[in-house]
Formats: structure tokens, sequence, C-alpha cells
């Protein structure tokens, strides 16, 4: 953090007032005062880099308690989670408040939550924000983390994989706004996730939207119509690397709205997590990484619309 100090320090010290990091002198002119408001108002978000593993994991950096760790971007988890080795970075102990989890094939033991100093991403900063502390098993040495919709949530998110960019727009702007893009409304879950309607092989299904899936999976009621028989397969999936087994179809058609998609491995399993976020009752799928990877996505609560590029 910095204070202004000279006229090379102006457009960081206008940065931090509009994020609430440094306090206008009321003994200043109001001249002054009206055009750090007006420069705050049009101040463009500046985005943050994206990687993607070969694990098509969507992998973007943040400053957690001044410290620089890579977190994967995951629309389908509800909180912010840190690994206990990049807890170590953060000079942290894990002592905190006992927490639950659930993971794609079941509870996650040993969660500990704990609050932080700060939390930059992108260009915004979110103070004194709680984290999960939880072992990651599918984390490697390069991956400090989850990104959850707890931060996600409260910004337009827009991720822009053909540019590989996440930008975090301010609630209610529509800056992010082109033609390309189709609009889905959304419903939230119970941990603050989203999904949609879709449609596989023609059946109509609630399609979570997990962008921390490198798969795509769907329970038993959403099984395609297919004449041929599926494969039967063991895979390790989740964060904690669970070994589950599944039928498997390839080149599934998924259809979201007027965009005609494929999953080319559709994993199928009645998997504790439908059940978890109160969609075991109905067919439900889990759109992963994989069928929405190269698409550029953004998440607008204010209107509770999901818009996906058309290619």
């Amino acid at each position: 953090m910095r204070t202004p100090r000279s006229g090379c320090d102006v457009a960081v010290s206008l940065r931090e007032v509009c994020e609430g990091r440094y306090d206008l002198d009321m003994g200043r002119s109001w001249s002054l005062v009206l055009l750090v408001l007006g420069a705050c108002a049009h101040h463009a978000p500046q985005p943050a880099p994206i990687v993607v593993s070969q694990y098509r994991e969507i992998l973007v950096q943040a400053v957690v308690d001044g410290h620089l760790l890579t977190l994967m971007l995951d629309t389908g988890a509800s909180t912010t989670t840190l690994t206990p080795r990049a807890c170590n970075k953060l000079l942290r102990p894990f002592m905190g408040l006992p927490g639950r989890g659930d993971g794609i094939t079941g509870p996650i033991d040993d969660v500990t939550m704990v609050r932080l100093g700060f939390l930059e991403i992108a260009d915004h900063i979110v103070h004194q924000p709680y984290a999960a502390v939880v072992d990651l098993a599918a984390a490697t040495a390069t991956i400090d983390g989850v990104l959850g919709m707890d931060v996600l949530g409260d910004y337009t998110t827009e991720v822009d994989m053909p540019n590989r960019r996440l930008v975090l727009h301010p609630a209610g702007t529509t800056s992010w706004r082109t033609p390309d893009l189709v609009a889905f409304r959304y419903h939230r879950l119970r941990g603050g996730q989203l999904w949609i309607d879709a449609l596989i092989d023609g059946r109509r299904v609630a399609a979570i939207i997990d962008l921390g899936a490198n798969l795509s999976f769907a329970n038993v009621r959403a099984t395609p119509e297919r004449e041929e028989a599926a494969l039967v397969v063991r895979a390790v999936v989740g964060a904690d690397r669970h070994v589950a087994t599944f039928a498997a179809m390839r080149d599934v058609p998924v259809a979201v709205g007027e965009l005609g998609l494929v999953a080319q491995a559709l994993l199928i399993a009645d998997l504790p997590i439908f059940e978890v976020v109160g969609l075991a009752d109905r067919p439900a799928m889990i759109l992963g990484a994989d069928v929405l990877g190269e698409r550029r996505i953004v998440i607008a609560p204010s209107e509770r619309r999901l818009y996906v590029s058309r290619r």
C-alpha cells in the first residue's frame, strides 16, 4: 500500500481511494474530491492473467496478506480455500473455527476456517475474508488453493478464456457486454453456485456451471438414452482425489439454449454432491471446463444471468 508522494503516484492513489485503501484529506479542495470521485466512477477494471494447466485447471494469481499465491478458479466451490502449505507461506496458524466441507464424492474431513487480512485479485481487494484450510490432494506444488464463489459472487465475473484473462467488474456495470454473448437465466444453489437449464441428448437437466471441474458429470436420472452400452470406468475425481466408479459415454451433445456443445466424455453416477446442492431428485449434471473451457463466460449477479459466447 502506498500513499501519494508525487505526481507519479496519482494513478495509484486514485485506485486506492476507489478501493477504500486511502482516506481523502477532507481539508483539500472540493475540486480534488470531485476529480477523485470522477476517476473512481470511470476506472476500467484491470484483468488478471489466466493460465490453463495440462489438466484444464484455470489458474490465477492473487496476493494474500502480501504473499503471491496461485489459486484455481472454481465456480463450483462455495468457499475460497487454501492448502496448509499456503498457510505456512502466510505464517498463519491453522487454529480457527472448525468447519465442514463437501467434495464431489462426499464429505471432506479436517476443515478449518481462518480469517485473512486481505486478498487482492485482479485490481480488487477483499478485506478480512474467511478461507477454509483443506489439504487438497488435487493441489500440486504450484497450486495454493481455490478461489470460490464467496469472492467471485460479489462481482460481475468475466472469465475470458480465448484471451486468457479474468476480469472482476463492479456489480451493475455493463462494459463487458458484447454482441457475441448469449444470456441464460440462472438459479442459485445453497453454496452460492449456479445452475442453468440445459439438454443432454434432448433431455432437460439442471446444469451446474463448474469451471473448477476438468470433466463433466451427470447423475443417473440424466443418463442419455442410447443404444450402445456405456463404458464402466474408475476415475480419480474431486479435490480430495477419491476413486469412484462411473458409466462413461463419449461425444454426448449438450444444448444450452441456442448453443450446441459436446461433452467428449460424460461420467455418470449418483455422486453425493448432487444431494448436497439439492438436485438429487431431478436430472442434473456438472458442466465442466472440458465443455466450456474455451469460451468467454460472464456471471452477472445483478441480472441473475449467465452469459456465454457463441464460440
